[in-house]
């Protein structure tokens, strides 16, 4: 049997991996049709966009060695609106319904296709259940598509489509099939932490999510919108020149230990003495 070393494009990032093939008993595998698998599963990959160049080198052994350079994106973060928008999602299992339950949180118009919905989705309000296979009319309107499938076949349909329309589109654990990822997110009323490993790993994303909301707990939310509160007062109160540095101290101040342990009501006392002083200088 051979074995087949693949080094990718440019030097650096290269991630290895291990691409068994074996031989049905008592028959050999030769290396020229060992070649042509490694050369076939080449072509997908640059067909998604994920390999280039490469070279292969033969050594005897039972598997086909694997080093590859994934090219994978660098991601540009940002916080989308899609308060009233219409959004797709295309399933109707668990995740699905987890991927509806984020955009519905967010204010979107949520669409979900699939020829069978789990007992959740059904008993979720505010989503537009549609049951039945899914086409490409489905996006019509829509400002981004979400595929959660179990059939790559459906999904790699919901990918082009969208692509063809010009619409935003993510098909759950197929990075290249995304052109947009969704972050292991916390949310403290306004305030809003993101964690991506750029699919290098999200479990390690959701273990850090884990840790901030231990760092964060619920009262946050309520801190933050105190913080808005003050910072409205600030921006009508006192020229654009000292706003930055007021915030700054009040942020860095005791506000949100006396929340933490005495209330709102006591945090904002604290604040607005904090603001009556500046006022005084």
């Amino acid at each position: 049997m051979a074995a087949v070393s693949l080094h990718t494009g440019k030097p650096g990032r290269l991630e290895a991996g291990i691409l068994s093939k074996r031989a049905p008993e008592g028959k050999q595998i030769s290396a020229a049709a060992m070649r042509t698998d490694v050369r076939a599963w080449l072509a997908r990959k640059r067909g998604r966009g994920l390999a280039r160049r490469a070279r292969c080198q033969y050594n005897g052994d039972s598997r086909i060695r694997v080093c590859e350079e994934e090219n994978l994106p660098k991601y540009y973060p940002l916080c989308l609106d899609i308060r009233g928008k219409r959004c797709l999602v295309v399933g109707g299992g668990k995740v699905a319904l987890r991927k509806a339950l984020d955009l519905l949180e967010a204010g979107a118009k949520v669409k979900a296709v699939a020829p069978k919905f789990a007992g959740a989705f059904r008993r979720t309000r505010g989503i537009e259940l549609c049951r039945k296979a899914y086409d490409s009319s489905d996006l019509r309107d829509c400002a981004l598509a979400i595929a959660a499938t179990n059939s790559k076949e459906v999904n790699r349909r919901v990918c082009a489509d969208a692509r063809r329309e010009g619409i935003l589109v993510n098909v759950v654990d197929t990075p290249e099939m995304c052109d947009f990822i969704v972050p292991a997110t916390l949310r403290r009323g306004e305030m809003t932490i993101s964690v991506s490993t750029g699919n290098a790993s999200p479990s390690l994303a959701r273990k850090i999510r884990r840790e901030l909301e231990k760092r964060y707990p619920a009262k946050y939310a309520a801190y933050v919108r105190l913080l808005g509160e003050i910072r409205r007062t600030v921006k009508e109160k006192f020229p654009a020149h000292r706003r930055r540095q007021i915030m700054e101290q009040i942020v860095n101040g005791r506000a949100w230990a006396i929340l933490a342990k005495k209330g709102v009501g006591e945090a904002r006392r604290y604040v607005r003495n904090q603001v009556k002083g500046q006022r005084s200088k």
